[in-house]
């Protein structure tokens, strides 16, 4: 049998407002990391893709 705990969590209004920057912050950088991945996979590896397609012919667009 497995024992568990649950906490509460009950900032204060400073430590919300703390929280809530952080939050935002974490939002924006793993929002931009995304668009940067999404980014790689559209331009990059079709790049790729297409010298794997024709090895000798290797060129950046």
């Amino acid at each position: 049998m497995k024992a568990r705990s649950q906490y509460k969590f009950y900032p204060k209004t400073n430590q919300k407002r703390d929280l809530n920057d952080w939050l935002r912050i974490l939002r924006y950088w793993y929002n931009r990391q995304l668009e940067r991945l999404t980014w790689w996979q559209n331009k990059i590896l079709l790049i790729f893709r297409r010298t794997a397609r024709s090895p000798l012919n290797f060129r950046l667009i």
